[in-house]
């Protein structure tokens, strides 16, 4: 009797020793792909940050554009201005 109680017991640390490394083994896998997210994720912010500055190039050529296009459109009013009152 006492030696069917130890082949149990044994029994059941040897699937408790093969669940642990099982779940061992998971973790490990898991660990792993949690590595090649944090990667991903980096690249990302990398291709974010980059993108942010480009936003921020646009932006600041497309106000000088503006300014550009708003000098010239007024030059162009004074022009028509100063020719309606020549020809009056």
């Amino acid at each position: 009797m006492a030696w069917a109680q130890v082949e149990e017991q044994e029994r059941i640390r040897d699937s408790l020793d093969e669940e642990l490394l099982v779940t061992g083994n998971q973790i490990a896998a898991d660990e792993a792909a949690l590595s090649n997210f944090d990667a991903t994720i980096s690249a990302a912010a990398a291709e974010l940050e980059a993108a942010t500055g480009s936003v921020l190039q646009a932006n600041a050529k497309r106000g000088q554009a503006q300014e550009e296009k708003d000098e010239i459109q007024a030059r162009w009013d004074a022009q028509m201005t100063e020719r309606h009152g020549l020809q009056v």
